[in-house]
């Protein structure tokens, strides 16, 4: 059973269309040769995180910039997944993370869960979806959606075997991800990665990577500043045996949610 190899990047913070999408080639290009199959950007990741309405640049289905992004996985043969700003058909705005398969398809993934501030701007999605890769079956939860462990339940009970973790925020990742991350890895028996943007221009910068497995452990964590690339491989083995825990006679790998009784939860 072969392993699957995923790459997640800290880019910066660009507020400008193009100058984003040039970044986002030169590290889908640098993750095509590292051998990647999945590559997920941060949040916001071609347009910028930026609530000013004056920065705001929607995207519609048939966008240019999206079209490109589409391009760019047919031609790498890299799932990629990049966050945009998106515009129904009615004019609301969403916070939300593409999905480009090489073979053409596009799926997309709006924000559950929006702050505040996030809500004088956007509509808030409405599905807790995941998405089938040939060879892994993943979810989305952005930024400020790692707080709510119903979010990752959720995926978790709908098959997703990793969880990506986009983010936006110009603060420090690593002892606050250390802090509840593992956790949502091991009580959810599911792999995590996560990345964050980039903000040179802000005291504290922000930016971050970091991966863990179901047992709780961090295989993998970057804090360096500028744009960075992460590869890491999965044990297709390995996720089989947290995804079908039954096989299994140790404790080790006990789906901990199989053990819930919902009943006893209502307030």
């Amino acid at each position: 059973m072969q392993n699957i190899r995923i790459g997640i990047a800290q880019i910066e913070n660009l507020l400008n269309d193009e100058a984003a999408l040039n970044l986002h080639r030169q590290m889908v290009y640098g993750a095509q040769a590292a051998g990647v199959e999945i590559l997920c950007f941060p949040e916001l990741s071609l347009h910028g995180y930026s609530l000013n309405p004056v920065t705001i640049r929607p995207c519609g289905p048939n966008s240019p910039l999206l079209q490109s992004v589409q391009k760019l996985s047919r031609e790498t043969r890299i799932t990629v997944l990049a966050g945009f700003i998106e515009q129904d058909k009615s004019g609301n705005l969403f916070i939300a993370h593409g999905i480009f398969f090489p073979w053409g398809e596009r799926k997309v993934y709006r924000k559950t869960h929006l702050s505040a501030k996030e809500k004088r701007l956007f509509h808030p999605g409405n599905e807790l979806p995941v998405f089938e890769h040939p060879e892994v079956c993943f979810g989305i939860a952005l930024c400020v959606e790692w707080h709510l462990p119903e979010v990752i339940a959720t995926l978790k009970s709908k098959g997703a075997e990793i969880i990506f973790g986009p983010h936006a925020t110009p603060f420090p990742r690593n002892n606050l991800w250390n802090k509840y991350l593992p956790a949502r890895a091991y009580d959810y028996r599911v792999f995590i990665a996560c990345c964050n943007l980039w903000f040179p221009k802000k005291e504290k910068s922000g930016g971050g990577l970091i991966v863990i497995n179901p047992r709780g452990d961090v295989l993998r964590e970057l804090y360096l500043p500028g744009n960075q690339l992460a590869v890491f491989e999965f044990s297709k083995a390995e996720i089989k045996r947290y995804h079908h825990p039954k096989a299994e006679n140790s404790m080790q790998h006990i789906l901990f949610q199989d053990l819930r009784r919902p009943e006893l939860y209502r307030t």
